[in-house]
């Protein structure tokens, strides 16, 4: 596993954002504007870019540049720096009626005519080249020992097109040393995602349990659903690889102790419990197998008290939903709306503690999250605080600050006489 860091993003064209560069701190950012203003569409696009994962945005124009880093696990992991331009050159033309235009866009995503991307792969042993231009992908690495196409159809399903040349490591043993991890967990603004996505898991266990039973869900075009898919399968190969009498009771989620502790004292619970919704048992080759659907949550409290998910509060299932899909994944990025949403204020900080140490994206307009962002130089100022604006005529703009303007906003935040959220107000920048 590695763990990928956004170091910028260049938007060229997107949704109604004037073009702009971000430059991202390695820790805390924070996506500030007023509501309306375009803080969940840049999430989106930062999630998509995170995921290496853009099949949400086929049915709209896109042009974007970014950087990654990332760090893998163990002595022998290399560093590895992704540089990536993906982009979607639909042209829309004017419909008699949203139909018509469905149709087009639906055409486009399927063909994939429209679509181009190069992302480049390099680490100290070398790197390749992912190029997308039409139905054709291919991977070519940068000393030229392999070049390697694939047919792109079928929804993005590869199928063999043609070896160029095979000299040196074949592709899958580049990609396997080079190809990065990436990935974030994503914590949407309410508490439906997770009940919603986890209702409509079909998986099937007895002797044996295979992920590759689950089957997939439709009806989550935005890409929301594909990514939260991936969450929760994590989470139920987890439960399952620590079963009790092949249910799944009193799981052991893999988070370190100390994490555990930290995240249950607030809501003093003592045990959580993932269990199949419905269950149905039936016999495959001599041997009993349950039929399930749905992944539900069960609460043990310290006075003894049993709790269902649907009987803990908006803010408690949104607390529990973002340890669940985050904790056991160390050092991940991870991509938050509004976590201020229904969530006590004391909840709140004790998510951002266990989150410390990782990248964090935090779509907000809460003086918390804010004050509870550490500032320690101008160019922090620079690096986590990004205000979106939209402008009378509809266009998005992403403010960045100038060093003179980091400056004083820094010098006004360590005289310690406001909070960092008073100094933006002041300021008429927030």
């Amino acid at each position: 596993m590695s763990t990928p860091t956004l170091r910028w993003l260049q938007i060229h064209q997107y949704e109604q954002f004037e073009p702009a560069r971000i430059d991202f701190s390695r820790s805390e950012n924070l996506i500030l504007g007023l509501n309306g203003a375009g803080k969940t569409q840049l999430l989106k696009l930062i999630r998509a870019v995170l995921h290496l994962d853009f099949g949400e945005f086929l049915r709209q124009p896109f042009d974007v540049e970014f950087e990654l880093s990332t760090h893998g696990v163990g002595e022998d992991a290399a560093a590895i720096v992704v540089r990536g331009h993906v982009f979607n050159a639909i042209h829309l033309p004017r419909f008699q009626n949203s139909e018509d235009l469905l149709k087009k866009l639906d055409k486009a995503a399927e063909e994939s005519d429209t679509l181009g991307a190069t992302v480049h792969f390099e680490s100290d042993g070398g790197g390749f080249s992912l190029v997308l231009a039409g139905d054709t992908i291919r991977y070519q690495a940068d000393d030229g020992s392999f070049v390697e196409e694939y047919a792109y159809r079928d929804r993005g399903e590869l199928k063999p097109r043609k070896l160029v040349t095979a000299q040196g490591p074949s592709l899958k043993q580049m990609t396997g040393s080079l190809l990065p991890v990436c990935e974030a967990c994503f914590v949407g603004e309410s508490d439906r995602e997770f009940e919603v996505l986890t209702n409509s898991l079909e998986f099937s266990f007895g002797r044996y349990f295979d992920p590759k039973h689950l089957a997939t869900f439709t009806g989550f075009g935005d890409g929301t659903g594909r990514m939260w898919w991936h969450d929760v399968v994590r989470l139920l190969v987890r439960a399952w690889s620590s079963r009790e009498n092949r249910w799944l009771n009193g799981v052991d989620l893999a988070i370190p102790v100390e994490l555990l502790d930290k995240w249950q004292a607030p809501l003093r619970i003592r045990k959580i419990t993932l269990h199949p919704q419905v269950v149905r048992e039936a016999v495959r080759d001599g041997e009993p197998e349950f039929e399930c659907r749905g992944l539900g949550l069960r609460v043990d409290l310290g006075a003894g008290t049993r709790v269902a998910h649907s009987g803990l509060t908006f803010g408690q299932r949104r607390y529990l939903y973002a340890g669940l899909v985050s904790l056991p994944r160390p050092g991940i990025p991870i991509v938050c709306d509004e976590i201020d949403n229904g969530m006590h204020p004391r909840l709140v900080r004790n998510l951002l503690e266990l989150w410390d140490a990782r990248q964090l994206f935090l779509a907000s307009h809460n003086h918390l999250v804010i004050d509870s962002t550490n500032f320690w130089s101008p160019q922090d100022i620079s690096e986590k605080i990004h205000i979106i604006r939209r402008r009378g005529d509809g266009r998005q703009v992403v403010n960045t600050f100038d060093e003179a303007m980091a400056r004083e906003l820094y010098k006004n935040i360590e005289v310690g006489l406001q909070s960092p959220s008073d100094v933006l107000e002041a300021e008429g920048l927030w």
